[in-house]
């Protein structure tokens, strides 16, 4: 005789439902993490398209 296991309602526990809020506050700080990587990249290139003339010299 077999006996089948199912999912009558949604797991509703802290466990469950802390790991929910993680990931959310993960994806959060990824799309924090992803703006503000944008805003250097393009403050970096003002920088070196502005100092573009200039050159280093290596004075030993």
């Amino acid at each position: 005789m077999r006996q089948r296991i199912g999912i009558q309602q949604p797991a509703d526990h802290l466990l469950v439902l802390g790991m929910m809020l993680f990931s959310l506050m993960l994806e959060k700080l990824n799309a924090l993490l992803a703006q503000s990587n944008r805003h250097f990249n393009r403050i970096f290139l003002e920088y070196e398209l502005l100092r573009s003339g200039q050159e280093i010299g290596y004075d030993l």
